[in-house]
């Protein structure tokens, strides 16, 4: 098991306006050895990916695990077929890697659970997120703005300027390998989120919209049968009678819809088409590979992105810590700016006319925030309407550079799956 990291890589929430306390000016003796050691096992039990997972949680994650295991059953071909496709991903060769509906099935289910169960226990972190998709199930998507109001309040269910309800749009982009899918899917049935839909005379779902450059559809398609044709993730969340999952909730088919376009390379219409009247827009373990494609392209997306997305939505990255992304000397007119970024201020060579052999290498979630933070306040990508708006177009309200997701002994999968280490970043569109 990989070591516990220390809290200085603990999640911190973003705010901008916050004065810092003023420190007492008398002097305290040292800590003895004794308070060290408290004050150790505190900050370790504060952080979210150092807690111990409790009976419930434990459930959960091993129902989440028994849709993969159910709908990708393995076989005595299964141990070659991942070593031809570890082939590939090695080779970068991802035409091949993605392009056989076996291979698919072989990622989906070895890649797939580790992440889905990530991403189901970073929800229930972030507030945020939470606030946005409980809210607008309960009240409907005008409810958006009024639920991020700095003390979360829900406006009541009798405004005369509510709407009645809708179901909640959440697009995933980069999602068709099914992690998402499954991390959603088990949080419709939380009990929280239930709550609020049993309160509401409206839909309970979660309209999930997911795009992809390969085409996963079989894939999707056999996980969200396993889904809306078993009680795995229903009966997972029972944590009381009271509590006991809504018959009808659990039955209805997972309203889930696949898109397979290239996000770099596809008209702003199919884009806008996708985000429309969406709550929150996901890119989890896509954006670096984005970078890593074209960095110019990749920032035109996400200011097309920016355009396109409605105040108060969200957008939710995760990816690799430490991912960079490397840009050749021959690409030094198209980096993402002219002066500002600290490869900009590195000296020239002395020798006139001779081109550097150093590559740029860019921090992702430097040139993520450079994009949405400071590029996105002075315009909007080239492929739609130019905007006078001159103002800041995000706020970054929950980041991590490091978190992990640790697996508990007692859950059972037929191959060995590790613990992940990822970076997330939470921005909610102004």
């Amino acid at each position: 098991m990989p070591r516990r990291e220390s809290n200085k890589h603990s999640e911190k929430t973003i705010n901008p306006n916050s004065k810092g306390k003023t420190q007492p000016t008398n002097r305290q003796k040292p800590p003895s050895s004794a308070t060290k050691a408290a004050n150790r096992a505190l900050q370790a039990n504060s952080d979210p990916s150092s807690r111990e997972a409790s009976e419930a949680d434990l459930k959960t994650q091993q129902a989440i695990l028994d849709v993969f295991e159910q709908s990708f059953p393995t076989d005595d071909n299964f141990s070659s077929l991942l070593q031809e496709l570890k082939q590939c991903l090695f080779k970068r060769d991802f035409q091949s890697a993605f392009g056989r509906q076996d291979f698919l099935n072989v990622y989906a289910m070895r890649w797939s659970p580790t992440r889905a169960l990530a991403y189901a226990d970073l929800f229930r972190d972030l507030p945020w997120v939470e606030r946005n998709l409980r809210g607008s199930v309960k009240y409907g998507r005008t409810n958006t703005k009024r639920a991020e109001k700095d003390e979360g309040e829900i406006p009541s269910k009798e405004s005369d300027d509510v709407e009645s309800a809708a179901p909640v749009k959440v697009v995933c982009l980069g999602a068709g390998s099914g992690a998402e899918l499954v991390a959603f899917a088990s949080y419709i049935h939380t009990e929280s989120f239930q709550r609020e839909a049993r309160k509401s005379s409206g839909t309970s779902k979660l309209l999930l919209d997911l795009v992809d450059v390969a085409d996963w559809s079989q894939t999707i398609h056999q996980l969200t049968a396993t889904i809306t044709t078993t009680s795995h993730l229903a009966d997972s969340h029972i944590t009381s009678k009271d509590s006991a999952p809504d018959p009808s909730i659990r039955d209805e088919r997972l309203p889930v819809s696949f898109e397979q376009y290239d996000l770099l390379n596809t008209d702003v219409e199919v884009l806008a088409a996708s985000l429309a009247n969406s709550s929150l827009v996901t890119l989890l373990f896509t954006l670096n590979e984005l970078y890593s494609t074209s960095i110019p392209k990749t920032t035109s997306f996400l200011l097309s992105l920016t355009y396109l997305t409605e105040p108060g939505s969200l957008l939710l990255v995760v990816d690799s810590p430490g991912s960079y992304s490397t840009v050749g000397n021959s690409s030094s007119k198209a980096s993402p700016s002219d002066a500002s970024t600290p490869q900009a201020q590195a000296p020239k060579d002395e020798e006139e006319g001779k081109e550097q052999e150093t590559e740029r290498r860019y921090p992702m979630q430097w040139l993520l925030d450079h994009t949405l933070l400071k590029s996105s306040n002075i315009g909007v990508s080239k492929n739609v309407s130019a905007s006078s708006n001159d103002s800041q177009q995000w706020e970054k309200v929950m980041s991590s550079d490091s978190r992990w997701f640790r697996l508990a002994k007692s859950l059972r999968y037929p191959i060995p799956l590790e613990d992940m280490r990822y970076q997330y970043h939470l921005y909610r569109r102004l």
